[in-house]
Formats: C-alpha cells, structure tokens, sequence
C-alpha cells in the first residue's frame, strides 16, 4: 500500500501525519496504542507493538581508543539501551571508564567481562515512577546537601551529589522512555516534546545546582541562609504544589546575592521556574 500524506503541525513545534485507516483496521489497533518508530535516512518504519510497550532494547558497539567510554556508556542509558556489548579496542585497558560511569547510571551492572569485551545490562524493571516523585526527590537531595553544609558534615555531602548526578541520568532515561509512551504522556500530564524539553532542562539544573553548592562547601552562614531561601521558592511548586509560580519567581529574583555560588544557584533556580512556567502555559493555553 502507498499513499501520501501532508505534515501538520501541532502545538509551538511538534509535527503529525494521519495513518491510513485501512492499516490502522488491518492491524487492530485502537486510540492511545503505542507504535515503534525507526528512523532510517529520509526514511521512517512503523511497527505495531503487540503488547502496547516499547522493545526492550539491545546494542553491540566497537568503541577503539579514540571513543570517549564514559560518554557513550552514559549516553547509552538515557536513550533506554537494556543490554549493551561493548568491545573495546586499542592497547590500553578502559574499563576503569566504565567504572567510572557505572557510578551514574543505576540499574546498570556488570554481567559478563572479558580481556577487551564487557557487557552491561540494565537489571531492573522499568519502574512507573512519575516526573514528579523524580522532582521531589532531586529537591529532597538538595535540601540535605544544605543540611549537611550547615553540620559540616563533607561525607554525607559527597555522597548526596554523587546520588544527584545518578539521579539526573535516571530522569533523562524515563523523559526517553516517556516519549515513546503515550499513557505516560498523559499519566505525567506532559503534552508534547516541549514540555518534556522543559522537564530535562529543569532536572539538568537541579544537578547544577548541587555542583555549584559543592564547589562552596566552606560557606558562610548568610550564603547559607540566601540558598536555602532559593530552594524554599521551589519546593513550594513542585512539592507543595503552590500555583503561583510567577510569584515565586519574583522572590527569588529579591534575594540578595553577592558572591559567584549565590549568583550561579540564584539564576539556575531562575531558569528552573521559567522552564515551570512554560510547562504551565502549554497544559493551559495550548
């Protein structure tokens, strides 16, 4: 069957076409039913999944001495890979990069090593947890990184930022996954690629914020103090739910800030409600 069909746009910038109607009855399937969707050139493939999901996932990768390891084993997980074979070239032994990234990556172990060969597969389950549990526990990191500069207490701190770091990788591996899921689309009440833009934006400024606090780790009790009140703006929107995040927004633009990490954490948590506030205007007005 062949057939030609016109590209509509929907929203700000995401595009649509129809599928035929006889295919659509030809393969039994019905509104809201996920397709796999294969790029390939100036062409695309889809295929009906039979059990509404996504594939799990599998890749063989040659990688020689000039790949960056950590960089693609990373970039690997959050594109959704369940199980990846790595072949390493080269003379020198690179698998202490991918210590290095496994650190990053939860979920992702170790099942078979070899002189030159590893391969890593992704052992849990794709667990139904929702964009705002990962929001409100990236806020809880943060407000325990505060607590622990306030006890001077370096270790706990260290390990928050590491578990920080590891949590923006498992967002961006769920935003990937969601893309692909309609009913998780609507589950997290994300309409369009727009708002899962703003969502990863949002999550990649939560760890930059726990990197510019760790960089100030001997800070004076009034940054302190001006950080925590930064935070407090957000955790009034994405865990107490408060609405009015304009508001919030002006607060955080009245705080004082002086030195580089109050200015860095003042204009992050700026771009964190900015990027609210689109999400927010696109479920209203779009």
């Amino acid at each position: 069957m062949r057939c030609t069909r016109k590209i509509q746009v929907v929203g700000n910038r995401s595009y649509s076409i129809s599928l035929p109607k006889s295919w659509i009855k030809e393969n039994r399937l019905k509104e809201k039913e996920s397709l796999s969707i294969e790029s390939l050139g100036n062409k695309i493939v889809i295929t009906k999944q039979e059990d509404g999901s996504r594939e799990p996932l599998k890749k063989l990768i040659t990688a020689d001495s000039t790949i960056p390891i950590k960089e693609l084993l990373i970039l690997a997980y959050v594109k959704g890979i369940n199980e990846l074979e790595m072949v390493l070239g080269g003379s020198q032994d690179r698998k202490h990069e991918i210590y290095q990234a496994l650190r990053y990556t939860e979920g992702f172990k170790i099942i078979g090593e070899e002189k030159n060969k590893i391969t890593i597969k992704y052992i849990y389950k794709e667990a139904q947890v929702s964009v705002q549990d990962l929001l409100k526990r990236c806020l809880n990191i943060l407000n325990q990184m505060i607590d622990c500069l306030e006890k001077n207490d370096s270790k706990t701190f260290d390990y928050l930022e590491d578990s920080l770091d590891s949590l923006y990788f498992v967002a961006r591996r769920i935003l990937y996954n969601i893309f692909f899921d309609q009913e998780a689309m609507e589950k997290n009440k994300i309409k369009d690629i727009e708002d899962l833009s703003a969502y990863k934006i949002i999550f990649k400024k939560f760890e930059q914020i726990g990197d510019a606090i760790g960089r100030d780790k001997k800070a004076s009790k009034t940054t302190i103090s001006r950080i925590k009140a930064m935070i407090e703006e957000i955790n009034n929107i994405f865990i107490l739910g408060k609405k009015h995040t304009s508001e919030s927004l002006e607060n955080i633009s009245a705080i004082k800030a002086d030195n580089d990490s109050e200015k860095k954490i003042k204009n992050l948590s700026a771009d964190i409600l900015e990027n609210k506030i689109a999400i927010d205007l696109n479920a209203e007005f779009f």
